[in-house]
């Protein structure tokens, strides 16, 4: 797991993340890690409560826009690996014409829906991601 960062300038209104250059594996010492930065996360979720959620939303894109132009996700591929995309129906169609069924057949057998209604894949790893971290149907 890499960890990021989180600064936040209310007065600026600026929203940065910083990418430690450390790439954690090892769950206890994840663990130890969040644990000791318990404090400083509560801190800038009450900072970050007291945004517009409209800004905030806009702020976090930007950010987060900044940080994928940087980073390779084929360094972990963690999230294929532990939470898995929201899917939309675009994102359906694509992966079924990848894999030559219906839309309906890929929803039958690799999607569930979230306890937020969303669509996600239905097993975690995604059954898609390779050995490699290459995305088996994806480009």
């Amino acid at each position: 797991m890499i960890f990021f960062n989180l600064r936040f300038n209310i007065p600026h209104n600026t929203l940065t993340f910083v990418q430690s250059k450390t790439i954690l594996t090892n769950p206890k010492e994840i663990l130890l890690r969040a644990k000791a930065a318990k404090n400083q996360i509560k801190q800038q979720c009450k900072q970050l409560s007291k945004i517009n959620p409209r800004q905030l939303d806009t702020l976090f894109h930007t950010a987060h826009t900044d940080i994928f132009e940087n980073f390779d996700c084929l360094q972990c591929a963690n999230c294929c690996i532990t939470t898995g995309p929201m899917l939309s129906y675009r994102d359906i169609e694509r992966a079924a014409s990848a894999l030559r069924i219906r839309p309906s057949e890929f929803i039958e057998k690799y999607v569930k829906i979230d306890e937020d209604g969303d669509q996600v894949m239905n097993t975690l790893p995604c059954p898609f991601l390779g050995k490699d971290n290459l995305c088996s149907i994806y480009d």
